[in-house]
């Protein structure tokens, strides 16, 4: 038998599919539905509970606990609470700390081979995962371990390191195929092959709780450099479109398709390559001005990317500038055939500075060219497209070496006079979120399904309502090559969370054991028009706990209010939180907040509001 082996941690939401002769063994999937379970999370909350009070034990406790709240209140809450949960279950003493879409190392870097090899011999939470499948290794003539993204390398070490001597070891994957010199000097995989000419895996999105299924949309990676273009009039090729062609002679997209790259592609080659199936993912951006052709396609969603807004033109992140007026032309065709687009913000592009991310942000209030703004992400010229350059004069310019001590480097520096400094980017990058944040809400990660789920959000043009409001002693805005640049959770944790969604029928929050009555704020039966004016409910991303300690871990039972989409925490009063955490339906504001009295209600609901807590709704 043959295994194909996916290591944690991946974009879950996604389901490959199986080349013809192997089986399936997708750890990393089955590990994040395992810990996300029901009775997983309430157990690793009890733990915690049953533990003598620590700041540590609390924070996590916290976070576990608004995670349980978020349960059933949408597929966007879902998946911060699937943040919050990775969090709080990867803190020390584990070697790896897993966020939605990233990881960290205890201490050094996944570019960093020596680093990678020295965390893989600590405990993880995964590792009992790991070792519940070697078993099936010693019958196996070949393990192949697939490497999409270097976040998957400590996991894939240990399973390195544990495939028996006479099975055939083997790497593949976009990242297994483009570090392969490096990997092959790692003690873990010096034994291993890392065959040629092994296709990209097909990609699925799949619910989380759900099986593959026929109708499941095909998810396009970023990596695969897909440009989807119209034939011009005259038959010239788009003078900005100078990235690597197709193999001469090679028009076909699977031939492109193995070479881990499509390019340029037209309307038969995106259907050849689909196979005719519902499609979503990433393009370029100068995709949006072939919207027929991404109509006739199948596609459902597309995300772009860009890096700057000005002077009526809009940069890729190939340095490509488009009139925005084409952009919001192609948007508005695309829109009125039911495709979203999703835009991501690319910050700390060569010779971008920091005048012009204000430039860009107050272009946003103008026309716009998507739906739903996903988040800010540091630039990165990866290896891999560098390599696809045919001319790097017309690039961003001419890249130079990574630092000599990170042997797995996923990007190259590039030097121009006004780019931001590596050194300040994070700030940058935590206080353009913070900005966003106050205008629309950002999705919780850089996976499939929350590009594809989240609602479209309008950009109002003052910074109002839902900003992350003063919370207690903020975390700082974590910002890493594998996502948006996202709030921590909450001061006391760093759940990778953040974006908003609509919530269909909200269920209460379940933690019914720390206090909060178990029966949901009864909604009234009728409502004048003033008072359905005044509905309120808790916000969609928040849940309100009770705690057996604080957070500093003194122990005194403490409400708290969190937002895992704005990382804002408050601790509450212990005669109105109980309120407040059984407030899961739209109830007017003298129904809910009936104790409170009138002089001080207007004010307390604004406050709450401010902060994220409640949320107006009219029905």
């Amino acid at each position: 038998m043959k295994w194909l082996v996916l290591p944690p941690h991946r974009d879950v939401t996604l389901v490959p599919e199986v080349p013809e002769g192997w089986h399936l063994l997708d750890l990393a999937r089955d590990f994040v539905r395992r810990v996300f379970s029901a009775e997983s999370v309430e157990a690793e909350a009890l733990v915690r509970e049953s533990s003598p009070p620590s700041p540590q034990a609390m924070r996590e406790l916290l976070l576990l606990r608004v995670a349980q709240g978020l349960r059933d209140r949408g597929p966007i809450p879902e998946l911060r609470a699937l943040g919050a949960v990775l969090t709080a279950i990867s803190g020390p003493p584990h070697g790896v700390h897993l966020r939605l879409d990233d990881v960290e190392l205890e201490s050094g870097t996944t570019e960093r081979s020596g680093d990678v090899q020295r965390v893989a011999g600590l405990p993880a939470s995964y590792s009992d995962d790991v070792a519940g499948v070697l078993a099936r290794f010693e019958e196996a003539e070949c393990v192949r371990v697939w490497l999409e993204r270097d976040l998957q390398l400590p996991a894939a070490v240990t399973l390195a390191q544990a495939c028996p001597a006479h099975v055939a070891l083997e790497v593949a994957g976009p990242f297994g195929w483009a570090h392969r010199k490096v990997l092959a000097r790692m003690p873990a995989f010096r034994r291993a092959a890392f065959p040629e000419h092994v296709p990209p895996l097909s990609w699925r999105v799949v619910p989380l709780d759900g099986a593959p299924g026929a109708d499941d949309v095909l998810w396009v990676p970023d990596g695969l450099g897909l440009e989807v273009i119209a034939p011009y009039p005259w038959g010239d090729e788009q003078d900005w479109a100078y990235l690597e062609a197709p193999p001469a002679g090679d028009a076909e997209p699977e031939a492109r398709r193995s070479a881990g790259w499509l390019g340029a592609c037209f309307l038969k080659d995106v259907r050849a390559f689909t196979g005719g199936a519902r499609w979503a993912g990433h393009v370029s951006l100068g995709s949006l001005l072939a919207a027929d052709v991404l109509v006739e396609s199948g596609c459902q969603t597309v995300v772009v990317g860009f890096c700057l807004i000005e002077n009526g033109r809009v940069m890729d992140i190939d340095r490509r500038f488009i009139p925005v007026e084409q952009l919001v032309q192609g948007y508005q065709a695309l829109k009125a055939a039911g495709v979203r687009v999703v835009a991501e913000w690319w910050v700390g592009a060569p010779g971008v500075d920091e005048e012009s991310l204000d430039v860009t942000l107050a272009a946003l209030e103008g026309a716009r060219f998507f739906d739903q703004l996903a988040g800010v992400r540091p630039f990165h010229a990866s290896v891999e497209r560098i390599a696809r350059v045919r001319d790097l004069g017309r690039w961003w310019g001419h890249p130079g070496d990574p630092p000599a001590d990170r042997d797995l480097s996923r990007s190259r520096p590039i030097e121009k006079p006004g780019t931001i400094p590596g050194a300040r980017l994070p700030s940058v990058l935590a206080s353009l979120a913070s900005r966003l944040l106050s205008r629309a809400p950002l999705i919780p990660g850089r996976v499939a399904a929350a590009f594809m789920l989240a609602p479209t959000a309008s950009v109002p043009s003052k910074d109002t309502a839902h900003a992350a409001a003063a919370p207690p002693a903020p975390a700082p805005a974590t910002s890493t090559a594998h996502g948006a640049a996202t709030p921590s959770a909450p001061a006391p944790a760093t759940s990778t969370a953040h974006g908003a969604a609509t919530p269909s029928a909200p269920a209460p929050a379940t933690n019914t054991a720390h206090g909060a009555a178990t029966p949901s704020a009864p909604a009234p039966a009728t409502n004048t028009a003033h008072e359905a004016a005044a509905l309120i409910r808790l916000d969609a991303d928040c849940a309100v706990v009770r705690l057996p300690a604080s957070l500093d871990g003194a122990p005194k039972p403490t409400w708290y209010a969190a937002n895992l989409r704005t990382g804002v925490v408050l601790a509450m009063d212990a005669r109105l939180a109980p309120v407040l955490s059984r407030l899961t339906v739209p109830t007017t504001v003298s129904v809910a907040l009936g104790a409170v009295p009138d002089a001080q209600r207007a004010k307390l609901v604004e406050t709450l509001v401010t902060k994220s807590i409640l949320e107006r709704t009219h029905g």
